[in-house]
């Protein structure tokens, strides 16, 4: 198990305003949305998982084909994603049917499967143990900062989006979700002791959403988040 690193107290320095309230249209466009994830090819049904599938279904196809892109000659997934990060960039599908903002979402391999094992199933392996979901999301925020890395590179010439983002993360803006550690038995501090870790002296943000909760009877253009001005983790 990685060591974790001690995190800055960000509550000392945050204002004293209330949580905000917002839809998914007042994400902020080429926002890039972090979501630990597995390789089976299944985001989940309820939380965070099912707040993105909602929202952006073809996004949830592109990660369903790389799951399948790397399956065996027995159409069984390989553990080659495992502690890798593929980012999803934004589809002009979900743009023009579900008018969600542009986006990018960073898939984190974090365990190669999900949920308790099923002995009878190879396809149903279960989530792997936390010590080594830890390590993988560590590795998989590594992974991440290279892509980045290369995203600002090529965006800092002016001729994708006008995004404005450098190399050194200049412009962008990351968000990660609270729940969503936990359905990977982490605790969310571990994950952004990890992220501050990876990310300590970028010129970027992350930020935290509190728990999203998705009512199945609520449309999903009124599902709100809640932005603390206490979450800003970098």
């Amino acid at each position: 198990m990685p060591s974790l690193p001690a995190t800055p107290n960000r509550y000392a320095e945050s204002p004293l305003e209330p949580p905000r309230a917002f839809t998914v249209h007042d994400i902020p466009p080429n926002t890039i949305l972090l979501v630990l994830t597995n390789c089976q090819g299944e985001w989940p049904s309820e939380g965070f998982g099912a707040f993105l599938r909602g929202h952006f279904p073809a996004a949830y196809g592109r990660y369903r084909a790389i799951c399948q892109e790397h399956e065996s000659l027995s159409n069984q997934p390989k553990k080659d994603l495992v502690g890798t990060c593929q980012i999803i960039p934004p589809l002009s599908v979900d743009i023009a049917e579900r008018s969600v903002p542009r986006v990018y979402i960073a898939c984190l391999f974090a365990s190669f499967g999900d949920g308790h094992r099923n002995w009878f199933s190879l396809g149903k392996p279960g989530r792997d143990g936390k010590a080594k979901v830890l390590a993988q999301t560590d590795s998989a925020l590594a992974h991440l900062k290279e892509l980045l890395v290369e995203e600002g590179k090529r965006h800092s010439k002016g001729t994708l989006y006008d995004t404005k983002w450098t190399a050194s993360g200049k412009n962008m803006l990351l968000i990660t979700e609270d729940h969503n550690a936990k359905d990977f038995q982490l605790k969310h501090e571990e994950v952004e002791a990890l992220i501050y870790k990876n990310f300590v002296g970028w010129e970027g943000e992350v930020w935290l959403w509190n728990e999203i909760k998705v009512d199945p009877s609520t449309p999903f253009e009124s599902v709100l988040a809640y932005l603390d001005p206490k979450s800003k983790m970098i």
